[in-house]
């Protein structure tokens, strides 16, 4: 909500992965759309935008949590 302006629903923990700053790790959740439209807080995030399963951009290399996550929703 803070930075997209979406509110979402189901919240559910998926996973954790180091991060390479000192004392620092990535954590992935999996939610639900719930409301709202996607207004992007540039302070914080510089694009958001909704993608379909065949229309994905450049995927994150394969041992990150980011692409794990993704194709488990593919």
């Amino acid at each position: 909500m803070e930075e997209i302006g979406l509110k979402i629903c189901d919240l559910e923990y998926y996973g954790t992965q180091a991060w390479p700053f000192p004392n620092s790790f990535m954590i992935a959740f999996k939610a639900k759309y719930h409301s709202g439209e996607i207004t992007v807080d540039s302070s914080e995030i510089e694009h958001a935008d909704w993608f379909d399963k065949k229309d994905t951009p450049t995927l994150p290399p394969y041992a990150s949590i980011a692409r794990i996550l993704i194709q488990s929703v593919q």
